[in-house]
């Protein structure tokens, strides 16, 4: 997975805007830094890397750990629509419970109408938001907190 990593930060440069991130400045490395290789799960097309999404944890606390966190799915823009991002998004679930989660949870921008609809289409339900938390532009962007119980 290391050796993917240049590839892996030209996409996550691609991927954010103000629209669907509330930092898209691209600060790297991102990747064996603030998302470790181990909880990647890569999506390749014709050779290259086309896709990701990390698996991680809200928190440290072994309390917690039946509990994951969908930290980043990205999709290579000139990708988006084809079913890249739903099959990213089936395996970082079965990824989840062969690590012995329960449930995934994930906060994504309220301006983010793609990723909502890809949420909901996949059994993710609201769980609540947070109004106003971004601002995007001159407008305030609520972050909407979904969640889906895993099967075992």
């Amino acid at each position: 997975m290391e050796k993917d990593s240049a590839e892996l930060e030209a996409l996550e440069a691609q991927a954010w805007n103000a629209q669907n991130s509330p930092n898209p400045q691209y600060a790297p490395p991102v990747f064996g830094k603030r998302i470790q290789f181990d909880d990647v799960i890569l999506a390749a097309r014709d050779g290259r890397i086309v896709g990701y999404a990390a698996l991680g944890h809200r928190t440290p606390f072994e309390s917690n750990r039946h509990i994951g966190v969908l930290r980043a799915i990205a999709v290579d823009p000139s990708c988006r629509r084809s079913g890249i991002g739903r099959r990213l998004l089936d395996e970082v679930e079965r990824e989840a419970v062969t690590r012995g989660m329960r449930a995934l949870r994930l906060t994504v921008m309220g301006s983010n109408q793609e990723a909502l609809s890809l949420y909901v289409a996949a059994g993710y339900r609201e769980l609540g938001r947070y109004p106003n938390e971004f601002r995007v532009g001159d407008a305030f962007v609520d972050d909407v907190f979904l969640g889906k119980a895993l099967e075992a």
